[in-house]
């Protein structure tokens, strides 16, 4: 086995778990939704998780054959391990009690979510501009949008930033 399909199926277990994570978490969801206060804000950044889980993946496939040392797997694992991460912190504890508040949750725990989203986008732009060797615009903007998100709490301005971040991957997607 090659460092390539090492790696491949190290990445392919966290992102797993991940994916596992959210759709457990959406599920939960819809089976308290009588008791859950929901808001778009929250159901943006799933879905940004969720795209973002897809997409990374997606990345990986233009990367076969390339040879992979340690300090490039210990970079994936920490990505995918902080997306992993993520997955968890966008749900409220399955033991809080009900009623739930999405907005309440969301903003009572944006500053370690988006520190973690700059993380994320930060080793995406390494690791982009160390396999490419050229600059990674998007990761960059989304770094920036993440730091917002660190430093604002106001729920007017969060509604922004979901704002913000749907307009920067509708035009990330459509000029690829």
């Amino acid at each position: 086995m090659g460092s390539w399909e090492f790696l491949l199926i190290f990445i392919l277990v966290l992102i797993g778990a991940g994916v596992t994570n959210l759709l457990h978490g959406i599920g939960r969801l819809m089976l308290q939704r009588s008791s859950i206060r929901f808001w778009w804000v929250h159901a943006v950044w799933l879905t940004v998780l969720a795209f973002t889980h897809v997409t990374v993946w997606f990345s990986f496939y233009g990367q076969q054959g390339r040879a992979y040392g340690f300090w490039e797997f210990a970079g994936f694992f920490f990505s995918f391990g902080l997306l992993q991460l993520l997955t968890v912190l966008t749900f409220p504890d399955a033991s809080t009690p009900a009623p739930l508040d999405l907005r309440e949750h969301f903003l009572a725990h944006h500053r370690p979510y988006f520190g973690i989203w700059v993380l994320v986008w930060l080793t995406l732009l390494l690791q982009q501009g160390a396999a490419t060797g050229r600059h990674a615009l998007w990761p960059a903007v989304y770094a920036a949008l993440s730091v917002v998100g660190v430093v604002v709490s106001s729920a007017r301005w969060h509604a922004c930033l979901a704002a913000a971040i749907l307009a920067a991957i509708a035009v990330h997607v459509s000029v690829g």
